[in-house]
């Protein structure tokens, strides 16, 4: 399909938005040893919430920089033309998986994730990987079409759900248990299914009845949303009635992409309904739950309201979430760093000239973007462009980001306090503080950043029975 539309749109996603203030900026790579001990563990010692001893909201909306001022220059910004209007193909279906493919490595990354970081064991983080990397390829919805059984583990596969007679609407979705844990899984963005673009991109901020004691406060993607408290009200007897017979002690969430996001959101809502006294979840009370996604866009909307149980709620769900991320990919950027995302439109504008074809899950930036600069037309384009702008803004990833610089790398732990974090305190060890790295073909390499994390942590082929 062809979209004529504004080269300068390649901002990747409609919800890719953000800011990172003018700090000194220390990469990944030079978070190296040092009497040993990290410059990112002396980070964590010395940031604002480890001195204070602040829960995550607190920490969420502390040092904040002046954001009408910071607005202003973003919007400027993200209005301004790169170049003009040229016609874009969208990848097939068949072409992204070649290109996907083609740019994955032959090996697992050199160093694997360790528990302090993910808050699984690293069996754990490789099984979520694996399912992940699977639930694509599901096409005639047997269980057996998964295989995640190796020489130390066995898994068992309790449910693969590929949505019959709406999978034009909705991800497959899987159940898996190895040994006392659960996880629970959704397939990420597909480019051969038109509305999970649709649901990647509307990103309305959604409270929900199913966490009604903290509605004021906690606010997730909608459509993502909506898409997870359908299956587990669809499944939910079955999960609940095997954890109990199991014996299970944790339930891990995970995805990849979209699925990542669900994912997310899953924790939030199981957490909530567990803790609910009237929910039938509430007969796993002894059973943790965490979150253990790839890749996921920023699914979570706080509001500084918060009572005494939703501040230890949140604290909570920022203790047992976790998103793992590769090099300069834009998808974990949105919805909420969106000055990253203008560093990648003005890269890749040498390259748009000379491509025809994009991933798929590039098409609603060309969208976004073009609004945003007709936006300023009118006022009260303008005004509405701009209250998205601020929306998107608040957007941000609760618990450990583990992010690997390449798949050479050890991976570092940063943590988002948001857009327009002042940092008077110099962390490094903040999520916005990661810059985006300038390559040569930075559209070529976009399935390698978005993919390239669950190819590099799932278990080999050769592992695998």
């Amino acid at each position: 399909m062809k979209l004529a539309l504004a080269a300068s749109a390649l901002s990747f996603s409609p919800c890719a938005f953000g800011f990172t203030p003018s700090t000194s900026i220390m990469p990944p790579s030079l978070l190296s040893t040092v009497a040993g001990r990290t410059l990112l563990d002396q980070a964590h010692q010395h940031s604002p919430s480890s001195s204070l001893q602040m829960s995550f909201l607190s920490d969420l909306f502390s040092d904040r920089s002046d954001e009408e001022e910071e607005k202003k220059s973003l919007w400027k910004r993200l209005t301004k033309p790169l170049i003009g209007d040229i016609v874009i193909e969208e990848q097939t279906a068949e072409e992204e998986k070649k290109q996907e493919y083609a740019n994955k490595s032959e090996s697992n990354f050199d160093y694997l994730p360790t528990k302090e970081m993910t808050g699984v064991e690293t069996h754990i983080t490789r099984l979520c990987a694996t399912v992940s990397e699977q639930v694509y390829n599901v096409r005639d919805g047997k269980k057996d079409a998964f295989m995640l059984n190796t020489d130390a583990h066995k898994t068992e596969v309790l449910l693969l759900d590929q949505q019959v007679g709406f999978e034009s609407t909705s991800p497959t979705f899987g159940v898996v248990v190895s040994d006392d844990t659960m996880i629970i899984g959704w397939r990420g963005t597909s480019p051969s299914t038109v509305l999970d673009i649709l649901n990647d991109g509307a990103c309305s901020p959604t409270s929900s009845l199913l966490w009604r004691k903290h509605k004021h406060t906690v606010k997730v993607q909608g459509a993502m949303a909506s898409l997870v408290n359908n299956d587990l009200a669809k499944h939910e007897d079955m999960i609940i009635a095997e954890c109990k017979k199991r014996g299970i002690k944790e339930i891990v969430t995970t995805g990849h992409s979209l699925g990542g996001g669900m994912g997310q959101i899953a924790h939030t809502t199981l957490r909530a309904q567990i803790q609910e006294e009237t929910s039938p979840w509430s007969k796993l009370i002894d059973v943790n739950v965490r979150s253990v996604v790839f890749s996921a866009p920023m699914t979570t909307v706080l509001i500084n309201n918060a009572s005494d149980e939703t501040d230890t709620f949140v604290d909570e769900l920022n203790d047992n979430s976790c998103n793992l991320i590769f090099s300069n990919d834009p998808v974990p950027r949105c919805y909420g760093y969106l000055s990253f995302i203008q560093d990648y439109v003005e890269n890749a504008t040498a390259e748009i000239a000379d491509t025809k074809h994009i991933p798929s899950a590039m098409k609603f930036a060309f969208q976004l973007k073009r609004k945003l600069e007709t936006g300023v037309d009118t006022v009260a384009n303008s005004s509405i462009a701009q209250e998205i702008v601020t929306t998107l803004s608040k957007y941000v990833h609760p618990g450990n980001i583990v992010y690997y610089e390449d798949k050479d790398s050890k991976p570092v732990v940063l943590k988002d306090v948001g857009a327009y974090y002042k940092n008077t305190k110099g962390r490094t060890d903040t999520f916005r503080t990661v810059p985006y790295k300038p390559v040569k073909k930075p559209i070529g390499d976009f399935m390698t950043w978005h993919s390239e994390i669950r190819h590099g942590l799932r278990y080999d082929d050769s592992l695998l029975h």
